[in-house]
């Protein structure tokens, strides 16, 4: 007995009346003989397997930064979103799993946050570089940092005439982007 809905079939073989069953293709002799001398290595199969590594990074992204400064009774809002690649030498760890040298994303995310601390974040290129320097200068198998920086604008409340010093609210969809690429050869700054 066959009760057939589009493209799923219930086939009333001792089975509840809502189990479904979508139809495949048996599999064959030939797919099972086939199968069986891959898996011993049998006659006739030759297996070649040449996998090369050519090139070795890793990251975080979106690690979300947002820095209030304090003036007085007016503030300002500084609001990023930071990616962070490292490329290098880190064949050890895809190949043998040995990840002694790779530095954990989420140190790469606490890092952005006790820098940003530690310098006051300004325009994304400068922070940047700072971020850029800061990981090269402690790994020495790290050869590239690309720092990829969106900056959300953010205006002050406006109540009738004047703007609330403390109180803010997003200017648009707008964003800036600025990507830093830190390297043993050099900085390039795209924004």
């Amino acid at each position: 007995m066959k009760i057939a809905g589009s493209g799923l079939t219930r086939f009333a073989f001792d089975a509840k009346k809502s189990s479904l069953v979508a139809m495949a293709r048996p599999s064959t002799r030939a797919d099972a003989r086939s199968a069986s001398a891959v898996k011993e290595g049998g006659e006739g199969v030759s297996l070649v397997c040449c996998v090369m590594l050519t090139h070795t990074a890793y990251g975080k992204s979106r690690v979300r930064l947002v820095q209030v400064s304090r003036r007085g009774d007016r503030h300002g809002l500084r609001d990023l979103s930071v990616d962070i690649r490292f490329e290098g030498e880190f064949n050890a760890s895809y190949t043998a799993g040995d990840n002694s040298e790779v530095l954990p994303t989420d140190t790469m995310k606490n890092t952005v946050y006790a820098l940003a601390a530690k310098h006051a974040v300004g325009d994304p290129e400068s922070f940047g570089l700072v971020l850029g320097s800061h990981f090269l200068e402690r790994s020495p198998r790290l050869q590239r940092v690309t720092v990829r920086l969106t900056e959300y604008a953010w205006r002050h409340i406006a109540i009738g005439e004047r703007e609330h010093g403390t109180s803010f609210m997003r200017r648009g969809p707008d964003t800036r982007i600025a990507t830093v690429v830190s390297g043993r050869d050099g900085v390039h700054i795209e924004a």
